[in-house]
């Protein structure tokens, strides 16, 4: 079975057979690393003790939950600096009087 990086390693005369075939082994081998990494995980879960198992579930939820509150709160926070910096902006500009300087 050829990979991803097998198909690629000659850059030169692509042609649409290639690049779908280099599409597909990039999707198989994309597959395969998933298929190893819940093996992996699973594996660790089944190895731990209960209050492990605990802790980590618990943790989880709190990374589930908060990481988005933070960036929704992170965003929601850029708007109103932005929304009034350019007001404030716009009313210094309407303020600011050209000084005119005697020679």
């Amino acid at each position: 079975m050829t990979g991803y990086s097998d198909l690629i390693a000659n850059p030169l005369e692509v042609n649409m057979n290639d690049s779908l075939a280099s599409f597909s082994a990039l999707l198989d081998d994309t597959w395969h690393a998933l298929c190893r990494a819940v093996r992996y995980a699973s594996n660790a879960i089944a190895t731990m003790s209960w209050p492990a198992l605990l802790l980590t579930a618990v943790l989880m939820a709190f990374a589930i939950s908060l990481v988005p509150l933070a960036l929704t709160l992170f965003v929601l926070f850029m708007l109103v600096k932005l929304v009034v910096g350019a007001f404030v902006a716009g009313k210094r500009r309407n303020d600011i009087k050209p000084t005119h300087y005697k020679d």
